[in-house]
């Protein structure tokens, strides 16, 4: 399981993760992990998909996570792999947000 984006303290504004190289698997599980809320929040995380690392496509709607408002744990099982790179975005809303959250990813075969 690779870490590929950790939040903390994070205020409004959009976040793409580390990029992580899916290694030839078809199948993928993702964690959301968030520790910590405040404000009124808002924390959109999904996956993203890229063939050469640099143009990137938004994931379909089972490879996004269910938007979080508080403390969560969350896995996504069996995502199709559907490019040669995978990273997540997270989006975070709402009125004076703080977030701290990670999001781990585990390519399997």
């Amino acid at each position: 399981m690779a870490r590929v984006l950790t939040l903390t303290g994070q205020g409004t504004g959009t976040v793409n993760s580390n990029v992580l190289l899916t290694k030839g698997s078809t199948l993928l599980t993702s964690i959301l992990s968030v520790t910590a809320a405040s404000g009124t929040p808002t924390l959109d995380v999904e996956l993203q998909w890229s063939s050469d690392g640099v143009v990137w496509a938004s994931a379909t709607t089972p490879d996004a996570f269910t938007q979080a408002t508080g403390t969560t744990n969350e896995a996504i099982d069996q995502v199709t792999v559907k490019g040669m790179y995978v990273r997540a975005q997270a989006v975070v809303g709402g009125t004076t947000p703080s977030f701290d959250a990670t999001v781990d990813i585990d390519p399997i075969n």
